[in-house]
């Protein structure tokens, strides 16, 4: 049998999933003062939040690979779908928090 995961790769993708876990945890650090000592709202702390993310993930592609923002007719409404579903989790979220 041969393996087609190389260690390497996999080590990236637990390291990937602990930052994830890690950055999900710490959010209300950041979340709790917009809340309380500027008066933003959840849906507002939402939007910040996908607005960040949105700008990393632009930035983090066009290094990357450009034609990674090639996306086809087919494909939008899946991406629209997530982009709704994510949009309600996080205000789900920002809400509970």
């Amino acid at each position: 049998m041969i393996n087609y995961k190389s260690r390497k790769s996999k080590s990236i993708g637990k390291l990937a999933v602990l930052l994830a876990a890690s950055a999900w945890g710490i959010i209300s650090i950041f979340t709790i003062p917009l809340k309380e000592k500027f008066g933003f709202n959840s849906f507002e702390i939402t939007f910040v939040r996908i607005l960040l993310s949105v700008i990393f993930l632009c930035v983090f592609i066009l290094i990357k690979d450009k034609n990674l923002f090639k996306i086809s007719i087919k494909d939008l409404p899946l991406l629209l779908l997530s982009g709704l579903f994510f949009l309600g989790l996080c205000t789900t979220y920002t809400i509970s928090i």
